[in-house]
This record gives structure tokens, C-alpha cells and sequence, in this order.
């Protein structure tokens, strides 16, 4: 639960008056390690430039980590704030973009792509060429670690940019960044000073990959004409990131649009998508079962959690995964015969042909509790509340 900073007592770094902050955090929303303030409240105290941004101060002026969240054009539309730090908060500076205070960052998206010398250049947004499939193990890959990574001081995550399309996860034993290391230094399959490559995937949605549903048979998105990554927000607290597939080979005329964002603090992503074209396809999401089968589902009045748990994990360490929704969702296991995927515990929206969800996942070597099924558990439905808040707002 939030705890709000007690109103009337929070004074201006600005002035010696006594500023009124309390709408702000009434209507403050908590995910992981960050807190979200909304524009609209602090707008108050913004002045008569608007296009000045604000960063959060403590009493004796100190600058706090914060970011605010900036479009294309410029405009932004809340304030982060590390969660640890809002007990500390006193006062709010507002200046102008260029002057923005920098500070070390808790997340990152990375993708990596060879150059003529053979070294991995990070690319900011990037076209996957047309004839580009997935390369052999041992290859000089196209694309570091095969695709984007992102990360947080918990956890890191990875997507096969190729006709693959699988999300995998990267476990962390220390909260350092290891992207631009994996698939450089070492055998990310192998347990690394960092940590390793902890899922086996296979023909499933892995740790929340997106899949199509239609006639009751699920398919991966697969083979796209054309396939674009671009970054978004890139700050101290959370990163963000798109993924647009364009003309289906499974399916001509469908464009799949996602966007997806990770905190610091939080053991998993936040994606929002949407399927456009076709008639009857809805999109689907899932959890690997290839080593785990007990189905962990809850049904809140705020939220649906879908989870596994136990040894599933490479070298048979704990790990647990879940799906969280906040719109009505149906599930089930796809067939283990032959199919486009199996060995997917699946997730799928009743009605919509968009689909957002929080994907958590906890390694037991990142946090020993997370061998207990019911810690687990019990942190993510508090982490399913918050996003629930989070994503209602």
C-alpha cells in the first residue's frame, strides 16, 4: 500500500512557504520500485514555462532519482520517482530538458548488432532484414544474444528477433548490467559470474511470448514480412521498448503492435498489445510447462494471476512465472500433440483483440525465498495489485 507523505508539511526548495502537495500523492501509483506522479496534479506548481520538466528534492535540496515520462514530441506525462525515496521527498524542482539532472540508471533495453569489424554496435531502433532466420549455435550471431535485452537490477529478459519471436529469460545473481556482456564473454547457457540463461523455451510462448489463437488452435506469431524494434522511454527507472510485426506469414493482412516497458525493483515486464486486420484471431500469451505442470490460478476482483512454479529452471533451480491480467481472460494448456505450440500453459483475452499484462518471474538464485511456492506466490499478487492500480489509473 502507498503511504502517503504527510500533507502541509513539505516545503518548497523554491520558496520558504509552505507548499501543499497532497493531491499529488493522492493520486500517486506504486509498481516495484517506482512510483508514478501524474502531471495533471504537479502541473500546480510547474510556474509559467511550461516546457520545464520536474525532478523530485529532499529537505536539504538533495536531488532524488526521477524521470519523467517524454513522448516524441516532447510532451510528458508523469513523474518516476524511486519508491525508496518518497518518504525523502520535500519538494519538487522544475528545469528545463537540457538541464535535467543525469543519473545512473536501474534498466536498460539493448540490442546489439554485429558491424563490418565484427563488433556489437547498440542500436536504438532497427528493421530486421527480410532474409534474416535463426542462426545455428556457434554462429557469428546477426544480433548479440539473438535479439533485444532488457533488463533490470533483478532480473533481464530477451526476445529471438527472428521467425522464432520466443521471449526468454536471463537470470541475475547481481544487480549489474550483463547485456552487453552476454554472448560476448562466456557461455550464457552455463551458470556466468552474472548469471545465465535460465528457461528452456522449445516450441512454447516461453516467459510471455505472444501467440494467435483461432478455431482453437494456437499458433506463434512467427514468420513477418517485416519486423521493427524501436526504443522508447529510456531513463534512470524504467525503460520501454516496440516491437511491430507487419504481414504475418500465417497470416496475411494482420499487424501485431506491442509495447514493452520494465521498472526498476519489479522481477518481470509490463507489455501492452494489439492485433490489427484479420477477422477471428485474438492474441494470446503463455508460460512454458516443459518441466513444470501444477497451474497456480487465482481470479481477484482487481486482477487474474496465472502462475507455475518449481524446478523448472535450468540446472533444476526453483523458478516461478506468472501471468497478470486486469480484463477478463480465459486459460489452458495447448495440446501436446504436433502443433504450432505446445508444452504453453496459455493466457487469452475473452473478448478483446488487444491484450496487456504483467509477465513476473522469480529465480531462486536471484532470491533464495523464491523456492518457496507460497513467498512466491504472495509476492506476486502484490505486485498484481499494484499493476492492477497501476494500469487502471
Amino acid at each position: 500500500m502507498l503511504r502517503l507523505l504527510p500533507a502541509l508539511l513539505l516545503i518548497s526548495a523554491c520558496t520558504s512557504a509552505t507548499v501543499d502537495y497532497s493531491a499529488v500523492w493522492e493520486s500517486a501509483q506504486e509498481l516495484g520500485g517506482v512510483v508514478r506522479l501524474d502531471k495533471a496534479q504537479l502541473q500546480a506548481f510547474q510556474g509559467e514555462d511550461e516546457s520545464n520538466l520536474p525532478y523530485a528534492v529532499d529537505a536539504e535540496g538533495n536531488v532524488l532519482v526521477s524521470q519523467p515520462l517524454v513522448d516524441d514530441h516532447g510532451h510528458w506525462s508523469a513523474l518516476l520517482v524511486a519508491a525508496e525515496d518518497r518518504n525523502k521527498i520535500a519538494a519538487f524542482e522544475w528545469v528545463l530538458p537540457a538541464n535535467y539532472p543525469e543519473f545512473d540508471s536501474q534498466v536498460q533495453v539493448y540490442l546489439g548488432k554485429r558491424n563490418e569489424v565484427g563488433s556489437y554496435e547498440s542500436k536504438p531502433r532497427e528493421t530486421r532484414p527480410a532474409d534474416h532466420r535463426a542462426q545455428p549455435g556457434g554462429s557469428d550471431y546477426l544480433y548479440q544474444a539473438e535479439g533485444p535485452i532488457w533488463e533490470n537490477d533483478l532480473i533481464g529478459f530477451r526476445n529471438y528477433f527472428d521467425e522464432r519471436n520466443g521471449f526468454d529469460i536471463f537470470g541475475k545473481t547481481k544487480p549489474d548490467f550483463a547485456a552487453q556482456e552476454i554472448g560476448i564473454t562466456g557461455n550464457y547457457h552455463e551458470l556466468q559470474h552474472w548469471g545465465m540463461d535460465v528457461l528452456k523455451v522449445g516450441s512454447s510462448l516461453g516467459a510471455g511470448a505472444l501467440g494467435i489463437s483461432k478455431a482453437d488452435t494456437l499458433y506463434p506469431i512467427g514468420e513477418a514480412a517485416v519486423e521493427h524494434f524501436q526504443q522508447l522511454a529510456y531513463g534512470p527507472l524504467m525503460a520501454s521498448f516496440e516491437l511491430q510485426y507487419e504481414e504475418l506469414e500465417n497470416f496475411p493482412g494482420i499487424t501485431i503492435y506491442r509495447t514493452i516497458s520494465i521498472l526498476a525493483g519489479l522481477p518481470g515486464y509490463l507489455t501492452e498489445n494489439h492485433l490489427s486486420g484479420g477477422s477471428d484471431e485474438q492474441l494470446t500469451t503463455g508460460i512454458v510447462t516443459l518441466h513444470s505442470d501444477n497451474f497456480l490460478e487465482r481470479q481477484a476482483a482487481e486482477f487474474s494471476r496465472f502462475a507455475t512454479h518449481g524446478p523448472q529452471a535450468e540446472l533444476d533451480k526453483h523458478l516461478g512465472m506468472a501471468i497478470v491480467t486486469t480484463t477478463a481472460a480465459d486459460s489452458g494448456h495447448s495440446p501436446e500433440a504436433a502443433a504450432p505450440v505446445t508444452t504453453t500453459y496459455f493466457v487469452r483475452p475473452q473478448t478483446e483483440r488487444s491484450l496487456d499484462y504483467l509477465f513476473l518471474a522469480g529465480w531462486e538464485l536471484q532470491d533464495a525465498s523464491y523456492t518457496d511456492e507460497s513467498v512466491f506466490l504472495e509476492k506476486v499478487d502484490h505486485w498484481a495489485a499494484q499493476y492492477a492500480a497501476w494500469t487502471n489509473h
